[in-house]
């Protein structure tokens, strides 16, 4: 068992234990049926730190941003990610740069960070606005439509990432492969939520899963074949194939296809996410809508934004970075620890479950002014100093901070920008909007907006 890693002189505290929980599951119930509630009411109750319980494994609850710090940066070595969530992940694309640990991460890691080098980056902005574009042109067609802005923000993301990463619009011809991502999200969402048999019991969840599996599978793996066959195309996915080890060995097919699939659904659930929010947000907050378009109007003119534009739309990535923090897509993140620990004086026992609650700390007012109102002016440069450092975590943070990170924002930019110029999105009268924090932050009962021509 390693030695407690601690500043020198912090005494040993008691870490407080939630109250009310049941003698069988725990907390589970309430994260069940309620996962932000819980979250908002251990921190009420019990502060920075506080241990609970899913059945027989101890969950140790993070808010404060330093302790936060030492467990994602600091001693992260300590520290798996959840193999709960990551062995219901691994079903679909098994070992890859986001469930894997140690070694094999470390690798797959150095093999894949080039991809997302600022010079890929600005090489996929086209391709960004292009879509947006094609998608608008669906909009025109359908004038005072209430339209699915969740799904829509969904299918736009997926087409950008099926461009990006395979150079083919998996909204077309490679539409199967769109429906077994979408199959695989309910699946992950339902094993997260009950307690339900093993895989390999033929239940309608798990037949559908196998079937979304089998699908994804053969088609990426076909689309592997076809480009080993006919050559590099300017994409993420030659980028993989041709992608090279210290020692100078490829990666196998096999793990090409387990990392395209990961930046497929990582890649497009998050950022469609983030712009859904943004857009029931700026619905809601009409003096933060005018001065988008101001600036939009000060910046292009009228044009269709590139990258060249992105660094220029300071206000528009404001925008973003606010609606990431009352609406994080990654809602809360988790670690498993391999041995005890100490954080701040709070011992911490090897096999503990930690779960870092990204929700709650980016609403909490010992962190943020006035935390639950909508000022994207609070990301502003003239305003850094007063943000509390390590209290924002939309993409993590750590040596496992999201890979895509700067892709993301900068398709959330574009997409804005694009959108924005066009069209100005209003909530359906009357219908109800709810978070759902299933793999990323949903909105519970969908974002029916219709969008009036500028």
């Amino acid at each position: 068992m390693s030695t407690p890693h601690s500043p020198a002189g912090i005494a040993q505290k008691e870490t407080p234990i939630a109250a009310g929980q049941n003698l069988i599951t725990g907390l589970f119930g309430h994260f069940r049926s309620d996962a932000l509630g819980l979250f908002d009411k251990l921190h009420r109750e019990h502060g920075d730190i506080v241990q609970g319980r899913f059945f027989n494994t101890p969950v140790v609850f993070v808010y404060k941003p330093e302790y936060v710090k030492h467990i994602l940066q600091d001693n992260a070595r300590n520290y798996i990610k959840s193999q709960f969530t990551m062995n219901i992940i691994r079903y679909f694309s098994q070992d890859n740069v986001f469930t894997s640990d140690g070694d094999f991460w470390l690798r797959q890691r150095r093999l894949m960070q080039p991809m997302f080098h600022k010079q890929r980056i600005a090489s996929f902005g086209s391709v960004i606005t292009d879509a947006a574009q094609a998608m608008l042109r669906d909009w025109d067609a359908k004038p005072g439509a209430a339209l699915p802005i969740d799904k829509e923000m969904s299918r736009l993301t997926l087409r950008v990432v099926g461009q990006a990463l395979f150079s083919e619009d998996l909204l077309g011809d490679a539409s199967a492969l769109g429906q077994a991502f979408d199959d695989g999200d309910h699946y992950l969402a339902y094993r997260m939520r009950n307690i339900s048999p093993p895989d390999w019991v033929p239940t309608r969840w798990n037949r559908m899963a196998r079937r979304a599996r089998d699908v994804a599978v053969h088609k990426v793996d076909a689309m592997i074949a076809a480009r080993k066959r006919h050559g590099h195309k300017d994409d993420l996915l030659s980028m993989l194939l041709e992608a090279r080890d210290d020692d100078g060995a490829p990666m196998s097919d096999v793990q090409v296809r387990r990392e395209s699939q990961t930046m497929i659904a990582a890649g497009h659930e998050t950022t469609s996410s983030a712009l859904t929010w943004t857009f029931y947000l700026l619905s809601q907050h009409p003096a933060v809508e005018r001065a988008l378009h101001d600036e939009l109007a000060s910046v292009l003119d009228g044009r269709t934004a590139t990258m060249e534009d992105v660094p220029k739309l300071g206000y528009t990535r404001q925008i973003i970075d606010e609606a990431m923090r009352l609406y994080p897509p990654v809602w809360a993140t988790g670690r498993d620890a391999i041995g005890d620990d100490d954080v701040n004086g709070y011992i911490i026992k090897r096999g503990s479950g930690i779960n870092i609650p990204i929700w709650s700390i980016h609403r909490s007012a010992q962190y943020w002014s006035d935390p639950l109102s909508f000022k994207p002016e609070r990301f502003a440069p003239a305003n850094a100093a007063a943000l509390t450092k390590g209290a924002y975590l939309p993409f993590g943070a750590g040596p496992r901070q999201c890979i895509g990170s700067q892709f993301a924002l900068t398709e959330a930019v574009l997409i804005l920008a694009t959108v924005a110029q066009h069209y100005t999105l209003r909530l359906k009268p009357g219908h109800p909007v709810a978070p759902d924090p299933v793999l990323t932050l949903n909105a519970k009962f969908g974002m029916p907006m219709t969008a009036e021509a500028r």
